[in-house]
């Protein structure tokens, strides 16, 4: 997974590579004919800023099948017992990257109202027929649909707390 836009977000969580470096593997698969999966994590100090960011990059880039999930320590690690006094919940009700366990830095409706735009995004440039394999149009509909509720899903996700 692509996992960030900035190269100071890469080294935050140790990935070891470059934005540069994304984008070149990207573009080597494209040519190579291989779809590409680009998945982006969204931290829970995002600003607007950050959300506008990432959603200008996402909209920049070339057709892919593109996810958000929202960072989750994993249980044991070391990240999840420094943020252990700051669960905004029990950390297993939510545990699921579509909901932020500890607290965020815009309101928390807000957020999610940003987090469910990424995933609106991320359906407008998945290129539905990579192959050119013939899609009947009642199951392009019924996937743009289910891309539209997954999306108001999210948004209403601070419904959960």
């Amino acid at each position: 997974g692509f996992k960030a836009i900035l190269d100071a977000d890469l080294k935050r969580i140790s990935k070891h590579s470059t934005v540069a470096d994304n984008e070149r593997a990207h573009a080597t698969l494209r040519e190579m004919g291989i779809a590409v999966h680009a998945g982006f994590m969204v931290h829970t100090d995002f600003t607007r800023q950050d959300f506008k960011l990432l959603q200008e990059y996402m909209g920049r880039m070339p057709p892919a099948q593109i996810t958000c999930t929202i960072y989750t320590a994993s249980p044991g690690s070391r990240a999840w017992e420094e943020d252990r006094t700051r669960y905004v919940c029990h950390p297993f009700d939510l545990h699921d990257c579509m909901h932020p366990l500890t607290p965020t830095a815009i309101p928390l409706r807000e957020f999610c109202a940003e987090f469910a735009k990424l995933s609106a995004i991320g359906s407008s440039r998945n290129p539905l027929r990579p192959h050119m394999t013939r899609v009947k149009l009642r199951e392009v509909l019924r996937i743009l649909l289910a891309a539209r509720g997954y999306a108001r899903a999210l948004r209403r996700a601070w419904r959960d707390y």
